[in-house]
């Protein structure tokens, strides 16, 4: 959240393990990746051109793949 977002990405998680999330854009150009060892975190997506890209965050074994826009 928030979803569209301007600035900061916020990523939470349930489980209490590391996570990678991963942003690529709809054509699958790898952007930006960030690995956190808690629940939580956040992406500077600052720099991203205006559109729609694709988060996939990955933890404990389990992936999700959200598409959100950037303002």
């Amino acid at each position: 959240y928030p979803n569209p977002a301007n600035d900061i990405l916020r990523i939470e998680m349930t489980n209490n393990k590391e996570m990678v999330a991963t942003i690529t854009s709809l054509t699958g150009k790898f952007i930006a990746s960030k690995k956190e060892s808690n629940s939580t975190m956040q992406m500077n997506i600052n720099g991203l051109t205006p559109g729609m890209y694709i988060l996939t965050v990955e933890s404990g074994g389990s992936r999700s793949v959200q598409r959100f826009i950037k303002l």
